[in-house]
């Protein structure tokens, strides 16, 4: 019996070294590779700050500073700036590789595209963010002119069909944005499943101690976890810890970004900052339950961390992720802000609705382990290069 054949796979993202779902699901596939010797050498193509690259078994991360960088507008977490094309065409070359994967709609990926075309490679990419929306949303707040955002729609979705209209397979992470794709993308479209590490995010008991180090001294807590940005839509949380003011609730905001300091302001809440690895496991110990209330993650893998805590989600049906809580039964989908405040009363109330809901989560997230996502990627490298 033949061993299968090692895949060369070139991964291209505009975002690695950030706390994002995309640099999530790198480290995720990173680490699998590294730990279980998979028939596959990971090669990934990065915007960084700094140009340090990671070599592993199987695995190197490379990372490409930008000529001219600078942060980009509205997002400082992210470098902007002239490609280093010549560098990154020339690592390429030598890498002999059998498949190209990109991940982000930004310069590198698109970099990454036009050298699978060069080389006759097959392409696939994975659509992350919903950048339409994502785009929509900054370009309201700083040109309110409606005529324009139509505009600006079109654009988004030519953006959009530049970057995945020449790939081979188009991944999304949850069976609802197949159609959004479908707007940009005529080819191929499948759901490819994100991982969540079931040993970190595990149920604890942690959340006392945690309350008390940072002062919650509510009966309740809800918790949100992510980026703090205008496009996550947490004002609706101000508006919630207000209906709920004659219950004893208290919300944890976990995380940072350039909305923060206008969003403290705003809300009585406990801000915690950006966490990780036990820290971050001890905050949702700490919650009775998860608040998602973005509408532009076409996934977001918070919420999986969340079901493998143990701790119910109540998110908006606009997310990917809301998918996921409804076909498992670990908590609420709103379509409404009424319905956000009906149901995070409830579970404030119903210890048994909690506690079985949070089995359900348990159970789910237990069946999607990095393994399990990192080998469905590997079949599909497989499909397009013959590699059994």
């Amino acid at each position: 019996m033949s061993l299968p054949k090692t895949i060369k796979a070139a991964i291209f993202t505009d975002t690695i070294d950030e706390v994002n779902g995309i640099a999530y699901s790198c480290k995720g596939l990173i680490d699998w590779v590294a730990a279980t010797h998979p028939p596959l050498e990971l090669t990934l193509f990065c915007l960084s700050r700094n140009t340090q690259p990671t070599l592993l078994d199987q695995v190197r991360v490379l990372r490409y500073r930008p000529h001219l960088a600078f942060d980009m507008p509205g997002y400082k977490e992210h470098i902007a700036g002239l490609l280093p094309k010549r560098s990154i065409a020339s690592d390429f070359a030598e890498g002999d590789f059998d498949v190209v994967h990109i991940l982000t709609p930004g310069k590198m990926s698109n970099f990454g595209r036009d050298l699978a075309r060069k080389h006759n490679l097959p392409l696939v990419g994975t659509y992350f963010t919903r950048f339409p929306t994502f785009f929509r949303e900054y370009v309201s707040r700083t040109i309110p002119v409606k005529g324009l955002l139509h505009l600006f729609d079109r654009y988004a979705i030519r953006r959009m069909r530049k970057t995945y209209g020449s790939c081979d397979i188009v991944l999304c992470q949850a069976g609802n944005f197949l159609a959004e794709v479908k707007q940009f993308y005529d080819g191929d479209v499948r759901v490819w499943t994100t991982g969540v590490d079931t040993k970190k995010f595990r149920p604890k008991d942690t959340g006392a101690p945690f309350r008390e180090r940072y002062g919650i001294k509510a009966k309740h807590v809800g918790l949100y976890v992510g980026r703090v940005a205008l496009e996550k839509r947490l004002d609706a949380l101000i508006d919630l810890k207000r209906d709920l003011s004659d219950l004893d609730f208290e919300v944890l905001v976990v995380g940072d970004g350039p909305y923060r300091e206008e969003l403290e302001k705003k809300l009585d809440a406990v801000f915690a900052g950006c966490l990780t690895g036990e820290d971050l496991a001890d905050a949702y110990a700490a919650a009775d339950f998860f608040l998602f209330p973005s509408d532009t993650d076409a996934y977001g893998i918070v919420v999986m961390e969340s079901l493998a805590a143990g701790v119910p989600v109540i998110i908006n049906a606009g997310s990917g992720a809301s998918e996921t809580v409804q076909a498992c039964g670990a908590g609420y989908v709103y379509h409404k802000y009424d319905n956000l405040v009906k149901y995070s009363r409830r579970l404030c109330e119903e210890d048994d609705t909690r506690r079985s809901m949070a089995d359900l989560g348990l159970e789910y997230a237990r069946q999607y382990t990095w393994e399990h996502s990192s080998v469905e990627l590997l079949d599909v490298y497989k499909e397009l290069t013959d590699k059994d």
